[in-house]
């Protein structure tokens, strides 16, 4: 399937599954937005794609925050008018086990 128009954003995008996916949407065309906290790892992801010849672009962005959520958006918007996937991956853990976790660090997590 190839989708040359089509726009993923994926966020969590600067390693392991995030970066896995990114890459397997640009092998099917996507335009993607590589979305981490961690900037410098998002751009080393996203540079990786762009000598794999995908069209990728960096956003910095903490998923945890409404305002900045809506720059990542406006941000991809901008740069191609659209979104067509969201790849919601980014996440964090808890070594706790899961009964002993609160409704904050839950909520957090």
């Amino acid at each position: 399937m190839q989708t040359h128009n089509t726009v993923a954003v994926v966020t969590g995008a600067a390693g392991g599954i995030g970066a896995a996916t990114a890459s397997a949407l640009g092998q099917r065309g996507f335009r993607l937005a590589i979305v981490d906290i961690d900037a410098g790892a998002a751009d080393a992801v996203a540079a990786r794609l762009r000598v794999e010849g995908h069209d990728a672009i960096t956003i910095e962005a903490n998923i945890t925050d409404e305002d900045s959520v809506k720059a990542m958006v406006d941000a991809v918007v901008g740069k191609w008018g659209r979104i067509d996937a969201l790849v919601n991956n980014a996440g964090i853990e808890s070594m706790k086990p899961f009964l002993e976790i609160g409704l904050a660090e839950f909520e957090r997590v």
